[in-house]
């Protein structure tokens, strides 16, 4: 009995190979509520501490700036901005304060990249830093 037993699972599952026999049944995954990936949707203050750690971590000589994904996209879009907002300045006439430029270079932020800007919170913290 014990032999059939080992003999089976031989059969099914044979040792010290990846691949399965052909007498195994395949099976299908099956989707579970856990296995699906969540989109988690970032707010102004998760973005503020990745700008926070990415400033940090580049500045140190020993640690690399690898991070990925989610910098890349804030880092494209608010470089995006800083030119519209220096043609804005350079539009600038007398009378207008700080506030008609900023929605001037939302206005042509809008009109080259055909979406909104909405990194404003980044762009604020960024402004001045030298990268």
């Amino acid at each position: 009995m014990i032999s059939e037993l080992r003999n089976l699972a031989f059969k099914i599952f044979p040792a010290f190979s990846s691949q399965q026999s052909q007498d195994a049944p395949v099976e299908t995954p099956v989707q579970t509520p856990a296995a699906r990936i969540v989109r988690r949707k970032w707010n102004p203050a998760d973005d503020e501490v990745l700008i926070s750690a990415w400033l940090n971590t580049s500045k140190d000589a020993i640690v690399a700036n690898e991070q990925k994904k989610r910098w890349h996209r804030i880092n494209e879009d608010v470089n995006k901005f800083c030119a519209a907002y220096s043609a804005a300045e350079r539009q600038m006439s007398s009378g207008e304060t700080d506030t008609d430029v900023l929605k001037k270079a939302h206005d042509i932020f809008f009109s080259d990249q055909e979406h909104k800007f909405t990194l404003e919170h980044a762009w604020w913290v960024l402004r001045y830093e030298h990268k």
